[in-house]
């Protein structure tokens, strides 16, 4: 295991999930020449297959008493989407966007924020074209949540550094295909899942609030593994005026989310022995006999890498489906 600018490290958690912006790495070590600010990699595995798994900026670095080590916390890239608050000198000439794709504004937002190393797709939207869409007093980040939750879309930063703004719904769709089962048994990497299956997230009604009245609903019946009494609805609320300027744009923003939310959960937490190649985003197969439920293709929903001197690598993952 290395990091930039630590020496003789004792010990590195790092990883993050979907639903935040930052992959995050805390860093136990005996010595560091860091300064706040400065850039890092943080290099996990074993001595013949190990990779980076946080690119980005030192933010942390307590000294501990009276062990005389270091604790160093790292965040990946996005992170200076989260710090960098966007305000104009002058309060009546804000941030305007007109007539601009989804990924374009995304991009623009970011680079506000000096992140310019960006991929983004294009989900076919485009904003601006009704009313200006303004954007002030807001952090970046902020902002491209709010454009990714009403595509239900999501933007990452990537083990290289690459920040990407991409359709990708936390669980398997058609199509996706494993980096890597885990196994259970002698001589295979999973030591230990454990399974749930939840209503908590799930919603059946999603209701859309937009620029000057606009406003739309989605609504379905439940899913068939779920029952709910007769005209019963979970409902959530996407309210972004600054930016859903059209009916159009408001009926399908509710109907994507409407897509996302109305099914149940299946989580599966897992302990397994490490590997530096899962990482958030991916997909995974489970291979055991035990419950039947639980083969086949999984989301990596959270996963953390923790190495130590004492203990060895290990992973630590959340699966949905």
């Amino acid at each position: 295991m290395t990091a930039t600018g630590c020496s003789n490290l004792i010990s590195v958690q790092a990883g993050g999930d979907f639903h935040g912006p930052c992959q995050t790495a805390l860093i136990d070590c005996e010595s560091t020449s860091l300064s706040i600010g400065e850039a890092v990699e943080v290099d996990i595995g074993f001595s013949d297959d190990h990779a980076v798994i946080v690119k980005g900026y030192c933010k942390e670095i307590n000294p501990t008493v009276p062990d005389g080590t270091y604790r160093v916390r790292v965040f990946d890239n996005l992170i200076l989407a989260q710090d960098y608050l966007i305000v104009s000198d002058d309060p009546d000439a804000p941030q305007t966007y007109e007539n601009i794709q989804a990924e374009d504004l995304v991009g623009s937002v970011l680079a506000l924020a000096s992140l310019t190393d960006y991929s983004g797709d294009h989900p076919g939207f485009t904003f601006g074209t009704e009313s200006p869409v303004k954007v002030q007093l807001i952090k970046a980040w902020d902002f491209v949540r709010q454009i990714c939750e009403m595509l239900a879309w999501w933007c990452y930063c990537d083990n290289s550094g690459t920040i990407h703004f991409t359709e990708r719904k936390p669980y398997p769709v058609s199509g996706d295909s494993p980096i890597h089962t885990f196994e259970v048994g002698s001589g295979k990497d999973l030591a230990l899942i454990n399974y749930t299956k939840s209503d908590d997230k799930m919603r059946n009604k999603v209701v859309v609030y937009g620029y000057d009245g606009i406003h739309a609903t989605a609504q379905a019946s439940p899913p068939a593994d779920i029952a709910l009494p007769s005209g019963f609805y979970k409902a959530a609320v996407i309210s972004y005026p600054n930016i859903i300027d059209t009916q159009d744009m408001a009926q399908q923003a509710a109907e994507y989310n409407l897509t996302l939310l109305n099914r149940a959960t299946e989580t599966l937490t897992l302990e397994a022995i490490g590997n530096p190649d899962i990482l958030r985003g991916q997909i995974v197969d489970i291979d055991q006999s035990h419950v039947s439920d639980l083969g086949g293709n999984w989301f990596v929903y959270e996963a953390t890498h923790r190495i130590t001197q004492s203990e060895g690598y290990r992973l630590h993952c959340t699966l949905t489906k």
